[in-house]
């Protein structure tokens, strides 16, 4: 399928690209298109990648795995995501680094060559943060994230068992590594490997989120 979406792109020309892509996953078993299972709980395909821009799809299923830390970070990308279906409250924060104390530990994040394998690695730096911003997005909202500003997610879902995103991310900096803010020190690297997800899962998880597009 050609990729048409842009920044700029509106919410009806997303919803029907997401559409096509969709149906074409369902219309053959076997298909070259892969879904994982993130470690933190939401499942994401890739479906488009180049040197400065990739194109995600990234469901959140109703009963997923919610974790308690590791969930403030940034990017080393500018992030556009333009909300499918359900509800996401983005918060924003001011974090403040010291080499001394702080209420979390800042793990730096790295991937090797397989782009579904990452592992975080504990800095000596340690941070406090504030919440400067909350915002709720909605069916139809789209929001931007600028490279390298901390902030978390929190999922909701309206009348819906899934919550849906198509993610836009661009001019990568590759010097910065991610960050990602933990609150219990651990001394040996945090492996995050996801699972790929059969058809079979996937076509009725599928089935579901299109009849709500």
């Amino acid at each position: 399928m050609s990729i048409t979406i842009t920044a700029s792109s509106t919410f009806a020309e997303v919803r029907n690209f997401i559409n096509t892509f969709l149906n074409e996953y369902l219309s053959r078993e076997g298909n070259e298109i892969e879904f994982y299972l993130h470690p933190l709980g939401f499942i994401y395909s890739r479906i488009f990648t180049s040197e400065n821009e990739q194109l995600r799809i990234h469901i959140w299923p109703k009963n997923y795995s919610k974790k308690d830390d590791l969930y403030i970070h940034d990017h080393y990308y500018d992030l556009n995501s333009w909300i499918l279906l359900g509800e996401i409250k983005d918060l924003l924060y001011d974090v403040s680094v010291t080499t001394n104390t702080g209420k979390f530990i800042v793990y730096e994040g790295s991937y090797n060559d397989n782009e579904n394998y990452r592992y975080l690695k504990p800095s000596n730096l340690f941070c406090n943060i504030i919440k400067i911003k909350e915002r709720l997005f909605t069916k139809g909202d789209k929001y931007f994230i600028e490279k390298s500003k901390y902030h978390s997610n929190e999922i909701m879902f309206k009348d819906s068992d899934y919550t849906c995103t198509l993610v836009l991310t661009q001019n990568p900096n590759r010097v910065h590594s991610p960050k990602v803010l933990g609150k219990v020190k651990k001394h040996e690297i945090i492996e995050e490997l996801p699972t790929l997800m059969s058809y079979i899962d996937m076509k009725l998880i599928i089935e579901s989120i299109i009849v709500k597009l």
